[in-house]
């Protein structure tokens, strides 16, 4: 397994299973050196090669989810799991449990 996808595993909330579109994915992304790691630590993956005006980035971090939502209460904030940034206005791509 590789150390992206190994990251993405430890952060993922305790409900999530990867869907393995996505770990194959991480791995490709790996595999072809895309992986960098943020100041903060975390592994940073992008999907372009720079030479285009793609700015979809996967991460695997925890995302800092109670201020986008009000609420430091765990029963809103595990159901929720941005891994991706899909534009450059900060928008982002996430996993969710729903009922």
């Amino acid at each position: 397994m590789t150390t992206f996808l190994v990251e993405m595993l430890r952060v993922l909330p305790k409900w999530m299973v990867l869907p393995d579109p996505i770990a194959m994915l991480l791995t490709w992304l790996e595999d072809q050196g895309r992986i960098e790691r943020a100041e903060d630590g975390a592994y940073i993956a992008a999907l372009n090669d720079g030479s285009r005006g793609s700015d979809v980035l996967i991460f695997a971090r925890p995302a800092e989810l109670a201020a986008w939502f009000g609420t430091s209460d765990s029963a809103v904030l595990d159901r929720v799991f941005p891994f991706a940034r899909t534009g450059a206005d900060g928008s982002q791509a996430a996993f969710w449990i729903d009922e």
